[in-house]
């Protein structure tokens, strides 16, 4: 004879609860996956994103050195060069940041800090004006300085000639820019950043 199931309350309860703690566990492991991954994303980014730093340092720093000649030859000058044609210097600077443009974009900053975030416009809306006073610069030097001799710029006593101390101050200014904000990238964003990417894995 076919014994029939007897419904149980506490039986039927217990089921339900082992039913809900799978799919609750489930769901927990999917959630964490998912934590898991978009973090593990978040932390090649930073770490790309240093990378593009490190590269924009390297670049300031270049930038700042071809300045820093210049200076130099303008201090220097002496007869013996009198005759030689003067060629202006062209500085060369162009970011594409195509990175920090992405971390914008994506929002990844404002995400991970708000903070972070603004600091980090400001540096990129810095580097865009610092870019466009050196095409500035660029296109000046060669309009006004292009097919002249080194005796052209100097007087007797080989001072700098007054129409021609603008060269000098822009390339100051560009020296003295260069310099701030190639320092403050390398020990207040790196340092930064580095610290985001080591907290990713603790």
């Amino acid at each position: 004879m076919k014994r029939e199931r007897v419904f149980s309350i506490p039986r039927f309860i217990f089921e339900l609860f082992i039913v809900f703690i799978g799919v609750y566990g489930a769901f927990e492991l999917n959630r964490y996956q998912q934590n898991k991954r978009e973090n593990t994303i978040k932390q090649n980014y930073f770490i790309t994103f240093n990378s593009e730093l490190r590269k924009l340092i390297a670049d300031i720093r270049n930038a700042e050195r071809s300045v820093v000649i210049e200076m130099q030859k303008l201090e220097n000058y002496h007869d013996s060069i009198a005759e030689k044609p003067f060629i202006p210097a062209f500085v060369s600077f162009r970011q594409s940041l195509l990175i920090t443009q992405a971390g914008f974009n994506d929002d990844v900053f404002v995400q991970l800090d708000p903070s972070l975030a603004s600091s980090l416009t400001g540096g990129y809306d810095y580097i865009k004006s610092l870019e466009n006073m050196v095409d500035v610069f660029n296109q000046t030097s060669a309009s006004k300085l292009s097919g002249l001799l080194w005796k052209d710029l100097f007087d007797r006593s080989s001072n700098l000639k007054d129409e021609y101390i603008w060269y000098q101050s822009r390339l100051k200014l560009l020296q003295s820019n260069f310099k701030f904000i190639g320092d403050m990238m390398e020990n207040q964003a790196v340092p930064a950043v580095e610290v985001i990417i080591q907290e990713f894995n603790n």
